[in-house]
């Protein structure tokens, strides 16, 4: 009874929500999500958007004014996959701008405390999978955490309707034959099952044949990109054809190749291998989102979603599209209307940044300031 009051104490420390400020961003190169515009003026009221102007001389009144010449504006980076178990890393996440997070596998517990966090600016935007879909032994239960598991064909639809009940964001599915792991026909039918509940299918995957399967069923999306050999022409047309989008994490992957390498008895592919198969996703406008899969290898909530988009760049990606990877890509593939685009009527998710990312992709590591629904974002 005492942990449960310390827990419920400890959550509503972050329920309140600070007051947003009233501002207008002058002559500012706007990078909205989309496109680029010279000379803008950006008006941001109540925590959203208010208009998108050419800018002018007079200042509309009671607004505070932010000197945006010879900056660049573009809308808050979002990480398309987090493990973020406490409010320290969504922490750490907002102070690099990167405003929303997509957690890809949590308990309840943690899930509702970093929603909580979130409501201050100081704490990026979550939504989460909760506990992702596996096996007894499978990819997800071997962290010392109790976890639920789908030990028969049966426990499919209560499995998915117990997430429905914790109100996840999404459905995560575990598909990882080097363990363990559930059949074709259970993440077929797990997938369905999602999609009946009104719910996106999002499918962890090493290997390209369980890429293809999890498209062929109609999954919403890939979190990783597979390791084990360079995708054909036809296999990329598949999956393009399919219409599931792909968070490569290419950081994380690169980092775990020699461990892979000398650890499973598997074809794995090199660093060239996998951005290889980066580009040929991008060529065929296959949707590309930002992720980074952080603490794995160590990587950080913050600053190393940056390094996703240096190796996006490495794969051929242009500096705009690089952009859209961590913005709009991400709203949507996740179906938010809110955010992702610099719009009137949308969250004042914004980064201001001293250089210009689509001259020099790392200009994006020079923010000068970050709002988060309108609000400065401070340490």
């Amino acid at each position: 009874m005492r942990l449960l009051l310390f827990f419920s104490l400890l959550i509503g420390t972050f329920s309140s929500n600070a007051q947003e400020s009233n501002f207008i961003i002058k002559k500012v190169t706007v990078f909205d999500g989309e496109q680029v515009l010279e000379d803008m003026d950006v008006v941001v009221r109540e925590g959203k958007i208010d208009a998108v102007l050419k800018s002018k001389k007079k200042n509309e009144k009671g607004l505070e004014v932010v000197e945006g010449k010879g900056k660049f504006l573009m809308p808050g980076l979002m990480n398309a996959h987090v493990h973020a178990w406490a409010p320290d890393q969504t922490k750490e996440a907002a102070l690099a701008g990167v405003l929303t997070v997509f957690d890809m596998m949590g308990n309840p517990f943690s899930m509702q405390m970093n929603k909580n966090a979130a409501e201050k600016a100081q704490h990026a935007s979550y939504f989460s999978a909760g506990f992702g879909a596996t096996v007894p032994g499978g990819h997800g239960t071997q962290f010392g955490l109790e976890v639920p598991t789908i030990k028969s064909d049966e426990d499919i639809i209560p499995f998915v309707q117990a997430r429905v009940d914790e109100n996840v964001d999404y459905l995560k599915i575990l598909y990882e034959p080097l363990m363990e792991a559930l059949t074709p026909q259970q993440v077929n039918a797990l997938i369905q099952e999602a999609h009946r509940q009104e719910l996106l299918a999002v499918t962890h995957i090493s290997f390209l044949e369980n890429a293809l399967e999890v498209a062929e069923f109609g999954g919403d999306g890939l979190v990783h990109s597979w390791f084990d050999k360079v995708a054909s022409d036809e296999q990329i047309d598949q999956l393009a054809e399919s219409g599931i989008w792909i968070v490569p994490t290419a950081l994380v992957i690169k980092l775990y190749l020699p461990l892979t390498r000398k650890n499973f008895d598997v074809d794995v592919i090199d660093e060239e291998g996998l951005l290889e198969n980066i580009r040929k996703m991008y060529q065929a406008d296959i949707l590309l989102l930002a992720g980074t899969d952080p603490p794995n290898a160590q990587i950080n909530y913050g600053t190393d979603l940056y390094k996703e988009l240096y190796l996006f760049r490495d794969a051929g990606l242009t500096p705009i599209d690089i952009l859209k990877t961590a913005t709009s890509n991400v709203a949507k593939a996740f179906q938010l209307d809110d955010r992702g685009l610099i719009q009137p009527g949308l969250r004042a998710d914004l980064l201001l940044i001293d250089g210009n990312p689509l001259e020099r992709i790392e200009d994006v590591e020079k923010i000068e300031r970050i709002w988060k629904a309108g609000e400065l974002v401070e340490d």
